[in-house]
């Protein structure tokens, strides 16, 4: 079984491209809607693109857990 590993700064042009794509570069704060994933995707995108502090407010202890991981992964 082989593997494919994408380097980090392709990783990180691709995540960029597709965030511009589904207009998270021109999001307004608002998620509704979006997988917990997608939520945590726009955000990072928000604060590479917008400089300034970004604040994600999820509603549980267990939602921050997933949250940051999935953050981590997109950052």
């Amino acid at each position: 079984m082989s593997t494919t590993a994408t380097p980090s700064l392709t990783l990180r042009a691709l995540f960029g491209r597709a965030a511009v794509s589904v207009g998270f570069d021109r999001l307004a704060g608002v998620t509704a809607g979006l997988t917990p994933a997608a939520k945590a995707f726009a955000a990072v995108a928000a604060a590479r693109i917008h400089r300034g502090v970004t604040l994600f407010v999820v509603p549980t202890d267990r939602d921050v857990e997933q949250t940051a991981a999935d953050a981590r992964f997109f950052y």
